[in-house]
């Protein structure tokens, strides 16, 4: 065999390798509003059926009433910095940092500095439990005392409970024609639409999201989400995932293939064992071809 085909055929078999992926946190595409916070959920979820979304402006001094919550909330600190009472004690959190609040925890939670707060709420919920309950009295509302700049739909989690013990947040921004690439998540995936119009396409199909509507990712959907529009666009999104998890999992792009368009014909196998054989093949041509030189000289 002449030393060039040899050549040609270890790069063409490389070529044919199976793409590998790439684990990161966040899909390449967006602009990152507010970076990838994690924190540990210790309390055992629970059965939730149903996901909501909430962002709450403190101004300074601002404060909750003692409320609860149905389900599993997942608070995080987007700008600024928060005080929560509860059990008798307080506890500041920075931007950044966050809180797990238990089905039924009575608390209170404010802004005791001087500079505005933020903060972003992700609610776990069984069927119909209620947001927020007030001096007995529940709601559907977030709690009263800041300002609620965005409060999505109310959806359904097909899967009911996750297995989580780790929870994940970050605020993106997709500018217009801005798009992730393929990829997917290991955990369960909850995005909420806070502005401007979003587009995912996944399993076929394309699907508009509008401000106020989540969608839900499965772990291991392969999926890209983008901005069609010439309007800007944010989404509020919160990973649940098993500790070690990757967040998010792209696909790398194949490696162009500027070789011999055929190459000679090995059976009918096909596939990543085929491209073994070859590979296989090749290489040891080429290294008794190497040998034989050698011994030559």
């Amino acid at each position: 065999m002449r030393p060039l085909r040899i050549v040609a055929l270890v790069i063409a078999a490389l070529a044919l390798w199976p793409a590998p992926v790439l684990g990161q946190d966040l899909p390449p595409g967006p602009t990152t509003i507010h970076p990838l916070g994690r924190m540990p959920v210790e309390h055992d979820p629970g059965r939730f059926e149903e996901t909501q979304t909430v962002i709450l402006d403190f101004a300074p001094g601002a404060w909750t009433p003692l409320h609860s919550h149905g389900g599993l909330t997942l608070v995080r600190v987007l700008e600024g910095e928060m005080t929560r009472r509860i059990h008798g004690t307080e506890d500041l959190f920075r931007a950044g940092e966050g809180w797990v609040e238990t089905p039924g925890d009575v608390h209170a939670a404010g802004n005791a500095g001087g500079t505005p707060a933020r903060v972003l709420v992700t609610f776990l919920l069984p069927k119909g439990a209620p947001l927020t309950t007030v001096a007995g009295t529940p709601t559907q509302d977030a709690p009263p005392g800041p300002t609620t700049s965005f409060q999505s739909r109310r959806v359904d989690v097909a899967t009911g409970a996750a297995l989580f013990d780790e929870a994940a947040t970050t605020v993106l921004a997709f500018a217009p024609g801005a798009w992730t690439p393929l990829h997917s998540h290991g955990g369960l995936t909850l995005v909420a639409v806070a502005e401007g119009e979003m587009t995912v396409r996944g399993g076929g199909g394309e699907t508009v999201y509008r401000p106020g509507d989540v969608w839900i990712e499965q772990p291991g959907d392969v999926h890209a989400a983008g901005n069609t529009t010439a309007a800007g666009a944010q989404v509020a999104v919160t990973f649940l995932l098993r500790r070690g998890a990757p967040v998010t999992t792209v696909a790398a792009a194949p490696a162009p293939a500027q070789l011999p368009r055929a190459l000679p014909r090995t059976g009918d196998a096909s596939g990543p064992m085929a491209a073994t054989v070859v590979l296989g093949t090749a290489l040891l041509g080429g290294g008794l071809y190497v040998r034989r030189r050698l011994a030559g000289r």
